[in-house]
């Protein structure tokens, strides 16, 4: 789980009392009003990620990423281990599948995480980093930027979302192919026709 930081309103707010306008003057009282809107502006960094739906944790180990409209696995291709390599979906497997398999590590911002591969020991990153459309999904070496950076957004049914920090998006199978080899992309997350934006768990080897 990320870290929760202790509240910044209670360390900087000044206790503030209107009365003591009659007594203090207007430039005390303006400095006062100055340090409340500081305080609060922190508050806004420090605060969780915005989010309609609740957050899913991750389990502790590694898992597949299997697809709602597809029933494929988010797969490194051939077993790369080079930055830059594609995420795409291919049949989920049982043997010779570490280039399939991810775990999640907190990321330091709360509830976002950095998905890291088990084959290659990247992270799964949008690239550019681009906050546009149908952006490649691919794995570079983990640096914690916010692209590397997901939330998992509870879909229901035992499915999520997966969005970037950076774009906003969604983690997205392009045109809803269920064809091995498909892209995965990002795309604006939708509330309709967004099964190839579900993804859930799969744990049993």
């Amino acid at each position: 789980m990320g870290f929760q930081p202790e509240s910044t309103i209670d360390r900087f707010v000044p206790e503030f009392d209107i009365m003591s306008m009659r007594h203090t003057g207007m430039g005390e009282h303006m400095r006062t009003i100055t340090a409340l809107v500081l305080a609060l502006g922190l508050a806004a960094l420090a605060a969780p990620p915005a989010s309609a739906a609740p957050m899913v944790d991750p389990p502790s180990g590694y898992t597949k990423l299997v697809n709602l409209n597809s029933d494929k696995c988010a797969d490194v291709e051939n077993w790369s281990k080079d930055e830059g390599a594609v995420v795409h979906q291919w049949s989920c497997r049982l043997d010779n599948d570490a280039n399939q398999w991810w775990g999640f590590a907190p990321s330091g911002v709360p509830g976002y995480w950095n998905v890291v591969n088990l084959n290659s020991n990247m992270c799964l990153d949008v690239d550019g980093p681009s906050d546009a459309d149908r952006a490649v999904i691919h794995q570079w070496h983990c640096y914690n930027g916010p692209s590397q950076q997901w939330r998992l957004d509870d879909a229901g049914g035992g499915y999520f979302k997966l969005v970037d920090r950076n774009s906003g998006k969604c983690m997205d199978v392009d045109n809803w192919s269920t064809a091995d080899g498909a892209t995965i992309h990002q795309w604006s997350c939708r509330e309709v026709n967004d099964a190839n934006q579900k993804w859930r768990f799969f744990t049993t080897t």
